[in-house]
């Protein structure tokens, strides 16, 4: 995410716009914000790769990165995971973190397995899911309910002192 911050300052340089340490923080907190609709208590590449695409589609951006991409004209990738691919390149590439990049593709090749199906029912569905939703779900054991007390009869013949006074 800094190299995203310094690499827009350089570009905005010598511009009117200028990318300001609010920008920055806005970035991180979008990562955060990723990471936890992700259900991860820490952000990782995808995270920011996603925070600097959202950075860069929307107004805050420096603009250099998607110049050619209209966010209000896209549609749902049909793979999304090769869309994804594309977005490690752009990005990484973009920001000079090959080593970053090759982690990024390295991670995403172990952990989609190409061959399962989404569905059961569409063997020709071409996305693939993580590996993590291909486990099958065993529900929990049922919870016997535990049977119902008796109540003590010297609670029910006691009389009731509040009543009588």
């Amino acid at each position: 995410l800094f190299s995203y911050y310094s690499m827009s300052r350089r570009v905005t340089e010598n511009t009117e716009r200028h990318i300001t340490v609010r920008q920055l923080e806005s970035t991180v907190r979008l990562a955060q914000a990723h990471a936890k609709l992700c259900f991860s208590k820490t952000v990782n590449i995808l995270d920011a790769i996603v925070a600097v695409l959202l950075m860069e589609a929307s107004l805050n951006g420096c603009g250099k990165l998607l110049d050619k991409m209209n966010a209000l004209h896209t549609t749902f990738a049909q793979q999304p995971e090769k869309e994804y691919e594309g977005h490690v390149h752009l990005v990484l590439d973009w920001l000079k973190l090959p080593e970053l990049r090759d982690f990024e593709l390295e991670r995403i090749a172990r952990e989609y397995d190409q061959s399962m199906p989404w569905t059961e029912n569409d063997e020709n569905e071409k996305r693939t899911m993580p590996c993590e939703f291909k486990k099958p779900f065993i529900p929990p054991p049922p919870v016997v309910p535990s049977p119902p007390t008796q109540p003590q009869p010297s609670i029910i013949n006691k009389p009731n002192t509040l009543l009588s006074s």
